[in-house]
């Protein structure tokens, strides 16, 4: 599961996945909340590529564990 937060891959899949459902909604506010969903998959592939989420937790997560 870890891995699936790093690739970006795996995010556009989900954003084309809500775009598609999107364009068999009838009601507006439901295609409009699925679009959404589909713009943050998006801007989460992006992030992916940039700032895979190994690097973040290394960043914030003490070495080794250590307790001060």
């Amino acid at each position: 599961m870890d891995r699936l937060w790093n690739d970006p891959a795996h995010w556009r899949t989900k954003a084309d996945e809500a775009r598609a459902v999107a364009d068999h909604l009838r009601d507006p506010n439901a295609r409009a909340h699925m679009r959404s969903a589909a713009r943050s998959y998006d801007r989460l592939a992006e992030l992916a590529e940039k700032h895979p989420l190994a690097d973040v937790i290394k960043r914030i997560k003490p070495a080794n564990d250590e307790v001060a």
